[in-house]
């Protein structure tokens, strides 16, 4: 596992971390981006967002977290013949609420949205910076280890990737009116399961009902926002059990 530097940005390690045991590192090139990626096991593929066509899967049991979930069911809407199942963790949609969550707590939303000035705070102090949120979104001690913090550390430092986790928030302004047009004509066909923490930002249920026609919810107790990280197994397993229903 690379080793954290404190200085700055440019003094953390570039090298990733090892595979999970079962999963390989593997690159693609998505319209000229190299895009890396994990993948592993076997079954019925499971794409934890994002994933690409080149993998050959032409369907897809799809889950989307946090800002990944408006990009899953956008996904969803525009090819529903591709995803098999949907699953939304603590997540809501531009226009139906998550640009609003800065007014209840939420306010890195707000600075996110500010041209360059975030970049500008954050270089240098990204132990500090993204360590508030897992501390804050977490309620399991020890829930990142030192190794999982270093890995996140190594991706957000390189150059660019913090910028573009800001770009997420910028474009919310002009996602909400195209996520109200879309849900206007798409109304997804596909089970969804929506995912909420018991002290996170809820599953969305209430948001998604008009929008899904066939919705579950679950609540995932003992964890805060960062499910993944909190509550992996209880995660996995509400998962799990949702995939193989009929």
């Amino acid at each position: 596992m690379a080793r954290i530097a404190r200085a700055s940005s440019t003094a953390y390690s570039v090298a990733p971390a090892p595979a999970p045991p079962g999963f390989r590192h593997a690159t693609a090139q998505v319209d000229g981006a190299t895009i890396h990626y994990l993948i592993g096991g076997h079954g019925p593929p499971v794409v934890l967002l994002h994933g690409m066509h080149q993998l050959g899967f032409t369907q897809v049991l799809l889950v989307g977290h946090d800002m990944g979930g408006p990009v899953a069911f956008a996904y969803a809407a525009d090819h529903p013949q591709e995803v098999q199942k949907l699953v939304l963790v603590e997540t809501l949609l531009p226009g139906f609420g998550l640009e609003d969550l800065k007014a209840t707590g939420a306010w890195h939303i707000g600075l996110a949205q500010v041209p360059e000035l975030p970049e500008t705070l954050v270089a240098g102090r990204e132990r500090a910076f993204l360590g508030y949120f897992y501390r804050r979104g977490m309620l399991r001690a020890g829930a990142v280890g030192e190794a999982d913090f270093a890995e996140y550390l190594r991706t957000y430092a390189a150059p660019g990737r913090i910028s573009a986790s800001f770009e997420y928030y910028r474009a919310l302004k002009a996602d909400a009116p195209e996520f109200r047009a879309m849900v206007a004509t798409h109304k997804l066909s596909m089970s969804v399961l929506a995912v909420g923490a018991e002290r996170g930002f809820g599953s969305g249920a209430a948001s998604f009902r008009p929008l899904a026609e066939h919705l579950r919810e679950v609540i995932i107790q003992g964890s805060g926002h960062h499910i993944p990280d909190d509550q992996p197994q209880a995660l996995a397993g509400a998962l799990g059990t949702f995939f193989v229903e009929s």
